[in-house]
């Protein structure tokens, strides 16, 4: 199902893998990694290949909240699923389904803040309540002490906020801006209805989108080459494919030096005592393996 877009439709799309990458790049920066290889880079930061590598969708999405005891929040987002194919290394993504978040918070707040964030979701348990009644409710407490930049970890807002709780998502964001806020907040993630119509036409359904009946926009390429290069880079950091490490792996990692002059590989034999000593002739400590 791929009808001709018109210019406007292209530039949303367009617009969409930009910010898409952008927030991905946001959360690098922090990592201080913004002038390397983004798929590279993302070996040594908090978005570990291995969560795009086994999600079932991947959400994008940013918000902006302002608050002076009575917070106000507004955002947007997008969502992409990992469609089937027929091998493992062809990596394929759906159509972008977009979304709405929208919240408002009371308590001790004060301040103004913006959020960045990339939540890789193992199952299908959003994408399943989004399909089925349109929205997600979001209620819980919201609670940071902010000046400047900061990384948070493995946790994200709907991860902590949507009702019921989001067991099956990883999240990181990138949180800029200054304030303090204890508060209780609540609001929904929706599907943007209005902007899905504009894009895709009237008529089509979210399901849709989600399930490849839409065909991947070409204009979302760019971003989809990124997602594809991490998992790629997810499949060759895999431990069965590099030698894997003896008991004494941490000194080696850590010193380049081998006090057991072992390393165990995959046919099971020895890396042992005669490449070492050509090593250490040459005057060369071990190379590091990234496994």
């Amino acid at each position: 199902m791929e009808a001709k877009r018109s210019f406007k439709q292209r530039a949303v799309l367009e617009r969409t893998a930009t910010k898409g990458a952008l927030w991905l790049k946001h959360i690098l920066d922090v990592e201080q990694h913004s002038n390397e290889e983004l798929a590279r880079s993302l070996t040594d930061s908090p978005l570990k290949p291995f969560w795009v590598s086994q999600a079932q969708a991947i959400l994008f999405y940013s918000f902006s909240k302002t608050s002076v005891l009575v917070g106000r929040a507004k955002g947007q987002g997008f969502l992409v699923t990992r469609l089937p194919t027929s091998h493992p290394t062809l990596i394929r993504f759906s159509a972008p389904l977009f979304l709405d978040i929208s919240f408002t918070s009371v308590g001790l707040s004060l301040g103004r803040a913006s959020t960045y964030s990339f939540v890789a979701c193992m199952g299908k348990q959003l994408q399943e309540q989004l399909l089925a009644c349109g929205s997600r409710p979001l209620r819980g407490l919201d609670a940071a002490v902010l000046c400047g930049t900061s990384l948070q970890e493995r946790s994200d807002f709907l991860s902590m906020n949507c009702v019921g709780g989001l067991a099956d998502t990883v999240g990181v964001s990138t949180v800029k801006g200054a304030g303090f806020d204890i508060s209780f907040a609540s609001g929904r993630l929706s599907v943007d209805a209005a902007k899905n119509a504009s894009v895709y036409g009237d008529g089509v359904k979210p399901s849709q989108i989600l399930d490849g009946t839409v065909g991947s926009p070409a204009e979302m390429q760019p971003l989809y080459t990124e997602l594809s290069l991490i998992v790629h880079q997810a499949q060759t950091d895999r431990p069965s494919s590099a030698p894997s490490r003896t008991s004494a792996s941490l000194e080696r990692y850590s010193t380049g030096q081998d006090p057991d002059q072992v390393l165990v590989l995959q046919d099971s034999s020895l890396w042992g005592n005669d490449a070492a000593a050509a090593r250490r002739t040459a005057g060369a400590p071990l190379q590091r393996h990234s496994i």
